[in-house]
């Protein structure tokens, strides 16, 4: 006979089929908000993170920025029209090809005018209009080479040769007479297509453009070859102040820089390795603008461009300067700011002509603020910072969106700071 079952067995808790439905359900919910609270965790990350780095870009950038303009006039002029120590009158600067040694001072800033960048829909939107500004001065060096003679070209030659010497100074120290790469030093260091400052030995200062660069072959010494324009002074009579004869002279490369805000894709040859940046598929980068600094020909060539703030939106200056009156009235200790926006920072700096003498005197400015201000690469926003007694001036966020139907406003992040121009100290001539 089969023993029955323990009364035990049958009365043991279980689950039901509704109950395992019910937690599966429960279970499913929990996974669904714990998925989403990740996956906007996550998305935020990334946000912050894309906006850290933007900064940290911006701050490396506006870094570059700052010692440029610190080195504004460097071993070059404030303003070859009105600087007493030049070799020549306005009107030989007007025989000059154009470009920025036509206009060949240490800074000049201006309002944007490239079409794509005041047309720019975002741009326009928030009522912004950049500004960009160009520097004259040795960038890249902080040497003066010593020069063995100054000839005017004749056969086989056209401008001017510059005999450097060997033995002392810069390419001295650079072993220069030892080195098996003496054509290539040369090179790296006198880039043809650049500008160049002759100073004589009473300290006058003479100006060229670079067209070749060599060993020369009768006297084994480095040769410079300058254009026959602009002309130089190279007379044989002893003792005038601009005579280049002998080698009692110095000489140095100018570098002309611009920082200007820009599209990629603006210049297609100098850009074309700046197409991964401006097709990752990203809708909100069809108007993006980035911080270009250019290296520009005497003539106003880019000779080359790259990007050094990414996602840029406005670029401003204002600047501290000594007043004409005061010069005139022997009160040059005397500086006046000019706060963004002020007409004067456009009056006082604007590339040089003739026809503007009378208002442009950069070699007044003692100081320039530079302000960037660059966004984050997409909207997190649906409002802009509402302007209160307590909430600074300035500009918090832009609207991305373009059609005026779906707000969608980008964080924005300001750099300012006031650089110093060491190298015009001093300078009180009008």
């Amino acid at each position: 006979m089969t023993p029955r079952p323990s009364p035990k067995f049958f009365n043991r808790a279980g689950f039901t089929l509704v109950e395992l439905m019910v937690a599966i359900t429960a279970g499913l919910i929990i996974s669904v908000m714990v998925f989403a609270l990740a996956k906007d965790a996550n998305a935020f990350y990334r946000r912050e993170t894309r906006a850290a780095d933007a900064t940290m870009g911006t701050l490396i950038g506006f870094e570059r920025l700052r010692g440029d303009i610190s080195r504004a006039g460097f071993l070059s002029s404030a303003n070859v029209y009105r600087d007493p120590m030049f070799c020549g009158t306005a009107a030989d600067v007007t025989a000059w090809d154009g470009g920025p040694l036509k206009q060949l001072a240490s800074l000049s800033i201006e309002t944007e005018t490239q079409a794509n960048i005041i047309n720019n829909p975002v741009l326009t939107a928030a009522g912004i209009v950049p500004q960009r500004i160009t520097l004259a001065g040795s960038f890249d060096g902080i040497e003066e080479f010593p020069t063995a003679d100054i000839q005017a070209c004749d056969a086989g030659c056209t401008g001017y040769r510059i005999f450097l010497q060997t033995n002392v100074g810069p390419l001295a120290r650079m072993n220069y007479l030892t080195r098996t790469d003496k054509a290539a030093l040369l090179s790296s260091l006198f880039t043809v297509g650049r500008a160049m400052r002759i100073v004589s030995v009473s300290g006058r200062l003479q100006f060229g453009v670079l067209t070749g660069v060599g060993i020369d072959t009768a006297t084994n010494l480095p040769r410079l070859v300058l254009k026959d324009k602009p002309a130089l002074n190279v007379a044989t009579a002893a003792g005038t102040p601009c005579s280049l004869r002998g080698g009692q002279n110095v000489v140095n490369v100018i570098n002309f820089i611009r920082y200007r805000l820009d599209t990629i894709g603006g210049d297609p040859t100098l850009d074309a390795n700046l197409a991964p940046l401006a097709n990752n598929g990203n809708p909100w980068d069809v108007n993006r603008l980035e911080l270009f600094r250019e290296e520009l020909s005497p003539t106003g060539t880019v000779l080359s461009r790259e990007v050094v703030a990414e996602y840029a939106v406005d670029l401003r200056f204002a600047i501290s300067a000594v007043p004409v009156a005061n010069v005139s009235n022997s009160q040059a200790n005397k500086i006046t700011p000019y706060d963004f926006g002020n007409s004067s920072v456009i009056t006082l700096t604007q590339p040089m002509l003739v026809g503007t003498m009378n208002t442009s005197r950069p070699q007044l400015v003692r100081s320039v603020v530079a302000r960037l201000s660059i966004r984050s690469r997409d909207p997190d926003r649906t409002g802009d910072v509402t302007a209160a007694s307590d909430v600074a001036t300035g500009m918090y966020r832009i609207n991305l969106d373009t059609t005026g139907t779906n707000p969608a406003f980008a964080r924005v992040r300001t750099l300012r700071s006031e650089i110093g121009l060491p190298a015009h100290a001093g300078l009180t001539w009008l």
